[in-house]
């Protein structure tokens, strides 16, 4: 006879996978005498650490078995390093993965850079709006209005 709530289980196998190159290009982190970690909810924060990926020497992977965060649920996680420590994502706030709802299921974790600290990217983009409602209502005059796009691709 079954009593009380059924057990969320926990287990998932987690694969860990951190692009050091930028840190490694500008002298922030040293393969020779640096290494990095995977650190969340799964382990109750301590370190799990990354080794070398076998096809890049600047990716640094890891699998660990959770089995503190319940099938299904949000875990939490960041990457460190023995120079920097914690690292500080674009937004600050940790990463985030929904675990499989299936007991003994792998999840292998989105590939990202350390920082989120990833090459520069360049891409010509056009934009273009319809101001023709703005016009027809009066609320906009060609001739001496001007219309502005503002964002972080240009500060």
């Amino acid at each position: 006879m079954l009593l009380g709530a059924a057990t969320a289980f926990a287990d998932t196998q987690l694969t860990f996978t951190v692009d050091m190159s930028v840190q490694i290009a500008s002298g922030a982190f040293v393969p020779a005498t640096d290494y990095v970690w995977a650190q969340g909810s799964f382990n109750g924060w301590g370190h799990v650490n990354l080794s070398p990926s076998a096809g890049d020497t600047n990716v640094y992977v890891g699998t660990v078995d959770d089995t503190t965060d319940a099938n299904g649920s949000q875990m939490n996680y960041k990457f460190g390093d023995t120079q920097q420590n914690y690292e500080a994502p674009a937004d600050y706030d940790n990463r985030v993965a929904v675990l499989p709802t299936t007991s003994g299921a792998s999840l292998t974790l989105p590939y990202t850079y350390f920082d989120d600290a990833g090459p520069a990217i360049t891409n010509m983009v056009t934009f273009q709006i319809d101001m023709s409602e703005q016009i027809y209502l009066g609320t906009w005059n060609p001739a001496s209005d001007q219309v502005e796009i503002r964002g972080n691709f240009d500060s």
